[in-house]
């Protein structure tokens, strides 16, 4: 889309432009609207790492669980229920730590 742009424009429409974006912003206001476009950038590439570890920790603390057997007793289920419950809700409190939400499908 954007080698379409670029090719849709010439030298001259691209300096139209860029001198209506002065007119329009200012000299001194566009390097703040690109640092807060950078930052934004980053914060979003930043919550998409967070949410791919603890997405990753999640799979691994179900990976690590023993497979219950045929033979093992009601109590020993129940007991292996909690522990995963409370490794999930581990990994829960550090999302909500670091700000992101986990997700429950």
């Amino acid at each position: 889309m954007l080698d379409l742009m670029a090719n849709a424009f010439g030298p001259t429409q691209w300096l139209i432009l860029i001198a209506i974006v002065l007119l329009l912003f200012g000299g001194s206001r566009i390097p703040e609207i690109m640092r807060g476009l950078g930052s934004g950038m980053k914060e979003f590439k930043k919550g998409l790492h967070e949410e791919e570890e603890a997405e990753a920790a999640s799979a691994t603390a179900l990976r690590d669980a023993p497979p219950p057997s045929a033979a093992s007793s009601p109590a020993e289920l129940e007991e292996r229920l909690r522990q995963l419950e409370a490794r999930l809700q581990e990994a829960g409190r550090t999302n909500a730590a670091s700000g992101t939400e986990a997700r429950r499908d």
